[in-house]
């Protein structure tokens, strides 16, 4: 404020326009910078949400293998065994997954021909992971998964094989038809040892959730926090505006609305004839000094016009009574030279 008292009015509102400018700017930017933090998060909440909807599709495809190898040792229905693998398939990018895969799919396939939805794109699963960004820890968890699952993989074969009737053999081959052996093919999976396997798979496949989760929460939080620092510099800008608007208010009412004001009952009272009237705002070095300054010239002009016609009035009052001594003394003298005309010289 005493840097303002030191400055013109013109000055001063400059210096505000000023900074009013420079807060507008600041926050347009704030506020771009905003747009893009929510863009960020929303980002973010779209990589989290396709990366879980991914890992879910691994998952489901590895439980989808295992029931549909199990139902087809039970039943022997070959059409369980084509989609063991067409899911094989899907998952090596040689056919086209499912449209919307994250949904149930082959629960609802009752015949190999009806499909409840069309098929999506033709892309290996681990291929779409890795476009939609999952880190090489997470795919060293999903390449521990993998090298176990050889073990399980040859013995859903065996199994299969046991309920098509054919068994391998010296070369490992199934080339050896036999009857069909339904019970060895679900003894096969539902062993021990097949319960073992899965379990081994499905450890590193659990913590390659919990990496995919981890790396998610972890860009969220980022994000959200970029986007809280934001919006506190953005709010903080607008109350910044807020105050100097006020700031700006009290200035212009204490530096020219309040002196003005005291300045026009002066004029009311000089336009009165009160010339006794004090100036205030004399000492400024602004405009409304300049006014005021301007007020008091007048004034004094005012005070030595009514001074100068007081003086006048006096003079010609005495010039008045000097006229009217010498009218008196020309009328005595008259009276006594008309006497002596007359012999009177009394």
């Amino acid at each position: 404020m005493r840097l303002a008292a030191n400055l013109t009015i013109k000055q001063t509102f400059l210096c505000i326009a000023g900074l009013f400018a420079a807060l507008i700017a600041a926050i347009v930017v704030a506020r771009y910078f905003q747009e893009q933090a929510v863009d960020a998060r929303a980002g973010a909440y779209r990589q989290a949400h396709a990366s879980y909807l991914l890992a879910d599709e691994f998952r489901q495809s590895s439980d989808d293998l295992t029931r549909l190898a199990r139902t087809f040792a039970v039943t022997g229905n070959p059409r369980y065994e084509q989609q063991y693998l067409e899911v094989i398939a899907m998952r090596s990018g040689e056919k086209p997954r499912p449209a919307e895969p994250h949904r149930i799919y082959w629960d609802l396939v009752l015949d190999n021909a009806v499909r409840p939805r069309g098929a999506g794109e033709t892309k290996a699963l681990l291929t779409a992971m890795k476009e939609a960004g999952f880190s090489e820890q997470e795919f060293a968890k999903l390449g521990q998964a993998a090298a176990k699952s050889d073990g399980l993989v040859a013995l859903e074969t065996r199994a299969m094989n046991a309920a098509k009737g054919l068994f391998a053999d010296g070369s490992g081959q199934y080339t050896v038809k036999k009857e069909r052996d339904l019970n060895l093919a679900r003894e096969l999976l539902h062993s021990p040892d097949y319960d073992r396997m899965k379990a081994e798979i499905m450890k590193p496949v659990d913590e390659f959730f919990g990496l995919v989760e981890a790396r998610s929460n972890a860009l969220l939080e980022a994000t959200g926090t970029t986007l809280d620092r934001i919006q506190w510099i953005f709010n903080l800008l607008l109350g910044t505006l807020v105050a100097l608007m006020l700031a700006t208010g009290a200035l212009i009412a204490s530096r020219v609305i309040r002196p003005l004001a005291a300045i026009k009952t002066s004029i009311d009272g000089l336009s009165n004839g009160e010339l006794e009237t004090p100036i205030p705002q004399t000492g400024r070095h602004d405009e409304v000094g300049a006014v005021a300054g301007a007020l008091l010239l007048f004034r004094d002009k005012l005070v030595q016009i009514r001074a100068l016609e007081a003086q006048e009035r006096a003079e010609a009052a005495t010039r008045a009574a000097r006229a009217e001594a010498m009218s008196r003394v020309v009328s005595d003298v008259g009276e006594v030279v008309a006497a002596a005309a007359d012999g009177d010289f009394s």
